[in-house]
């Protein structure tokens, strides 16, 4: 009995302890957690100012990169354009001179044919070989036979056309390739296949 007293008195001041120490640690708790929740604020604050600073740079970017296409559109609009691929200046003179100076025997020997079979191939082909080009003037049909009949009357190269009239050997071979073309499409039938003997006795007339 004589005991009773100073054991509650002791597990008061115990209990007392234990709820300062409870309450000691939620204030440290609750500290800590504005603490986090601030750190999130500011993270987040920070986030939605670096997104909002590339969105800008880009829309800056491209508005720059419009203003440079327009300036660039209206520059090629209002200046003449002229081709700079061209790498040899188109010798548009050289069948002229030579339709003009050549007489019947030079222009034989050179292409194979007369001037008055040349002008009857000509006139046969001639619809074939007509091109509308928008960069620049358009190579005359003439000019394309003459080329023609060059390289298959001489027997050059390609690449020795090319730098005697100016023009790409690709260009050159495209316009031989044409060119016989049209030839066998159109002068075959009237020129060759009428000629052939169709029996046997045309054959012992032909012989």
């Amino acid at each position: 009995m004589f005991f009773s007293g100073p054991l509650i008195s002791c597990r008061s001041s115990s209990l007392y302890d234990h709820m300062n120490m409870l309450s000691r640690n939620s204030g440290r708790i609750l500290m800590l957690r504005k603490m986090i929740m601030a750190n999130r604020r500011r993270r987040k604050m920070l986030e939605n100012g670096i997104a909002l600073m590339l969105t800008n740079y880009q829309l800056a970017v491209k508005s720059i990169l419009l203003t440079a296409m327009m300036l660039i559109s209206g520059h090629n609009i209002t200046r003449d354009h002229h081709r700079s691929c061209r790498r040899l200046r188109r010798n548009c003179g050289w069948w002229e001179m030579v339709w003009r100076t050549y007489d019947d025997d030079c222009f034989k020997r050179t292409f194979r044919v007369s001037k008055k079979t040349f002008q009857f191939i000509l006139s046969c082909i001639h619809h074939t070989l007509e091109w509308q080009t928008l960069c620049e003037e358009p190579i005359s049909p003439a000019f394309r036979l003459g080329l023609s009949l060059y390289r298959l009357g001489r027997g050059d190269y390609f690449y020795t056309i090319a730098e005697m009239v100016g023009l790409a050997p690709c260009t050159v071979s495209t316009i031989v390739h044409e060119v016989n073309e049209a030839i066998v499409s159109c002068l075959w039938e009237c020129c060759i296949t009428i000629h052939m003997p169709k029996t046997e006795e045309d054959c012992k007339k032909k012989c």
